[in-house]
This record gives C-alpha cells, structure tokens and sequence, in this order.
C-alpha cells in the first residue's frame, strides 16, 4: 500500500510489481488484485500510467467488467466505477486483436460493454465504456449476437450509434444471430424516437421480424404507453407515425400492418389487447389494417401489461375502462361486431383487476335517478379537499370522485351485457316447456284411447300435468335468481352514497 509521500514513479513501480507478482489465470489472485488496484486508482498523483503497456486487451475488458459488477459493494471505494473513470483519464484506448491470416480486426470478443449491457441497473455506464471501447469500425460481438451497435442502440447513446452508421455498419445487423433483436427494435422498444428515426432514415427494414415473428409494428403495440397519460400517448402516435411516413411515404416501403407473429397474432390484436385507442384508430385509418379477419384477443393475454402492473389507484383503473370502451367505438365503427364471448372476456378482466368495488366496502344501493345527486355530492367533495385540508383527506375525496367516474362508464356496459345474457336463456326456457306439453298431450290421447277415465287415471294425468311444468318453474327460478345476482353486481358498481362520501372525506 502506497504511502501519503510517495511520488510519481513510485506509483508506477508499485502498478508494475502488482502486475509481476499476479498470475491473471488463477482467480484467487486475479481478485484480491483488482482490489489492490482499486485502492491504488484511489490514491494515484502524478502522471498517469499507459494501460496499454501494463495490460494486455482482455486483461482490461476483464478489469472493467469486474468494475461494473461491483457497483453494488458496501465499500465506498468501489462506489461509482472509479476503475472505469480513471481509465478514462488515462487515455487508455482498447486496440483490437488483429486475426493472423487476415490481417483484420477479430470481431468475436466479449468486452465490458456486453457485460454492463448485460445488466439494466448498469446502463448509464455504457456511455462511458464507449469513451474506451471508440473502434466504431470494429463491431463487436459476443456469443449471443449481441454486438456494439445494438447496445448503442438500446440504451440511447445517439452519437456512437451514428458514428457507427458513417463508418458502413449495416443498420439492421442482417449477419448477427437471431437470437437477438434487430436494433430498430430495441430502440421503438425503449422509446427512443431519435434513434429509430436515425435508423429508419439509414435504411433500417421496418418488415424485418425477430426470431419471434415481431416486426416493428408488434413491438409498437405491444409496449406498455398510450394510456398512461398524454405525454406517453403523444410518443407512441409519435413512434407510430414515423414507422408509417420515413418507411412507406419516404422510403417507398410498404408497411405489412397484418404481419402475424409466431403466435399469430397482429399488430391491430396487440394494440386492441393492451387498450390502445389512439393505436387501434390510426391502424384501422392510416394504416389500412383488415378489421374484416380481425379475431378478438383471447383472455390469456388480453390486458396482460395491466396484470403485470397493477395500480391501486382507482383513476388508473378509470383511465382503462374509458380507454377499452374508446377500443370498442373505433372496432365498431369499421363492422366489427362484439360477441357474448368478447364480453365475457372484458367483464373478467375487469373483475381482475377490481374494478369492481369489493364485498366489504358495504356501498349502499342506488338507483340511476340518484345519480346527480351523487355527481353534485362528489364535486362538493373534491371542492373541500383544498390544500388547507388534510393531505389525507384531499386523496379519501379524490378517490371517490374517480370511484364515481369509474362505475358510471362501466355501468352501461354491464347492464346490456346482462340482458344479452338473459335474453338468450329464455328460448332454452321456451323449448323445454314445448318438448313437456307435447309429452303430456300424447299421455293424455293415450288414456282416451284406452277408456282409462276413473278418478284414479285423472288424479294420475293431473300429478303428471303438474310434473311436467316443474322442469321450467325451477328454470324460471333459476334464471330469475341469476338475473337478479347481475341486476345486484352492477348495482355494486355504483359508489358508496354521499353520506359516506362526506365521512370519508
């Protein structure tokens, strides 16, 4: 350990007799020295060494990995990548290794980029590791496919992306394995417009498929935006119709906006299962998608980003069920027609997600005509929660106001629903009734002809009158109780009554 004292050549010595003493092929050396190594960067004055004569390239790739992965250590002195900052302010520059019969650069090399890419918690490290690994006309490429360009374009780092592009790199990494995204991909998947305008513009194909059947337009409408809030929606109609007007109207590339992906589903079918309003609108309009074979998403993914983020909060919950029935307007404007199944499966859906208030909340009971009353009450109680009232009070009143919201534009939906249901039961009803008169009625021909007319015969012919509409008197009950158990399910969709509305708050 170096003391407070020691000058610049004493700095160097002890990097050079570190490096002497290590064996770098056996681990329980190689670690205790990058310690050392680190306590050293910490301590260093003076001029800084050249890395380059101390370490050969995969020695440093090994260092500056190792740096990333101790991000998380309690030691303070490996807190904020000091290895990796004070590479940089060495000047060390990585120098591929040249392939003997070629002569050329090897590409196959797993480096520290691959390994902060590799985790998400280190990505604002990219940006920095590029300042090292700077041969954007050496793209390198781990064992999975995964190469420079492709980290570029996934984590935002726009400058090398593009000084990758100048130096000839083909933008959709045709030669790469499969296994990993095309880099348009991985730039609509983050959201990173300027990037994928920067790759369309550069030729990027917006048809191409991953290894999964996903073209650019999947990945569009399969992220999770556009009911989040307005800026998000603003970025996926933004991402949407840059797709549409650099690829078809610029480039001259038809876009296949009914692309089915390995599990042959399309665009249109994710945008719908997601509750995408503005997506759906602008595939059925602008982009000329086919509502005519449209099949409905299926309950196993239907709404699957809000299984896998549920929200408490009872806005939230508003924003999607406004959201779905906008979903429902734009696919029956163009002739598609709602079946019980569709409905069933939304009717679930909300179940899942609680929209509809829980047993213990005791609601009590109203009838439509309260409904003003209630809508003045829940203004009234939004006006009371000002900021000189309770913070506490001010999230009870806005809850409820949002409750509101939420059960007036579901109730609608449940109610003709639940009349759809019941109507198609009654013909059921209607047939069994037929099929045991006609039984009867030949019991009773059958008698005449048989003279069987003592009070014996008759007592039997009227118990059996009586059997036969036993069949649909306990149907008749059966679908009552069952209408009333939905007329009770979506009355429990109204909020609780103003006077509990007033206690809350």
């Amino acid at each position: 350990m170096m003391m407070a004292g020691d000058d610049d050549q004493d700095c160097l010595t002890i990097l050079r007799n570190m490096r002497e003493e290590v064996d770098w092929e056996i681990d329980e050396e190689r670690y205790p020295f990058f310690r050392r190594l680190v306590f050293l960067t910490h301590k260093w004055s003076g001029q800084l060494p050249d890395l380059g004569d101390f370490f050969r390239p995969e020695e440093m790739d090994w260092l500056l990995a190792e740096d990333v992965k101790n991000e998380d250590s309690p030691d303070v002195y490996f807190n904020g990548f000091p290895l990796i900052g004070f590479v940089i302010r060495s000047g060390y520059k990585d120098r591929p290794e040249l392939d003997e019969a070629t002569g050329k650069p090897v590409r196959r090399r797993t480096t520290a980029v691959h390994q902060a890419a590799a985790g998400l918690r280190y990505f604002f490290n990219v940006d920095s590791l590029f300042r090292i690994y700077s041969r954007y006309d050496v793209n390198y490429v781990d064992e999975l496919g995964l190469t420079h360009f492709h980290v570029a374009c996934k984590f935002n780092c726009y400058q090398v992306a593009k000084r990758f592009l100048e130096l000839g790199q083909d933008p959709d990494c045709l030669d790469e394995s499969s296994l990993v995204n095309p880099p348009l991909h991985l730039a609509l998947e983050y959201g990173l417009r300027d990037l994928a305008e920067l790759l369309l513009r550069r030729g990027a194909d917006a048809n191409l498929a991953t290894a999964y059947g996903l073209t650019p337009l999947h990945i569009v409408c399969r992220r999770d935006h556009d009911v989040l809030g307005p800026i998000v929606q603003c970025e996926a109609m933004v991402l949407l119709q840059m797709l549409f007007e650099i690829s078809g109207d610029e480039k001259g590339r038809e876009l296949r906006v009914d692309a089915r992906d390995k599990l042959d589903r399309t665009p249109l079918q994710w945008a719908v299962a997601n509750l995408m309003p503005s997506t759906v609108e602008y595939l059925l309009a602008r982009g000329g998608a086919d509502p005519s074979g449209f099949v409905f998403p299926s309950e196993d993914y239907f709404g699957d980003r809000y299984r896998r983020n549920k929200s408490n909060w009872i806005g939230y919950r508003y924003n999607v069920a406004a959201d779905a029935l906008r979903v429902f307007e734009c696919l029956k404007q163009r002739g598609y027609e709602l079946t019980r199944g569709d409905a069933l499966t939304i009717m679930r859906f909300f179940v899942y997600l609680e929209k509809i208030p829980n047993a213990d909340d005791n609601s009590d009971v109203k009838t439509d005509d309260e409904d003003d009353h209630e809508e003045q009450t829940c203004r009234v109680c939004c006006a009371a929660a000002k900021p000189a009232t309770t913070a506490a009070a001010s999230s009870s009143s806005s809850s409820l106001c949002h409750a509101h919201r939420f059960a007036k534009t579901v109730r609608g939906f449940f109610q003709r629903w639940a009349l759809e249901f019941f109507a198609d039961a009654l013909p059921a009803a209607a047939s069994l009734l037929r099929k045991d008169h006609r039984y009867a009625r030949q019991r009773e021909r059958v008698d005449d002809v048989h003279g069987v007319g003592d009070d014996f015969q008759r007592a039997e012919r009227r118990y059996f009158h009586c059997y036969c509409f036993l069949p649909f008197v306990i149907a008749s009950l059966f679908f009552m109780l069952s209408f009333l158990f939905l007329v009770n399910e979506v009355e429990d969709l109204k909020t609780f009554a103003p006077e509990r509305m007033m206690s809350r708050v």
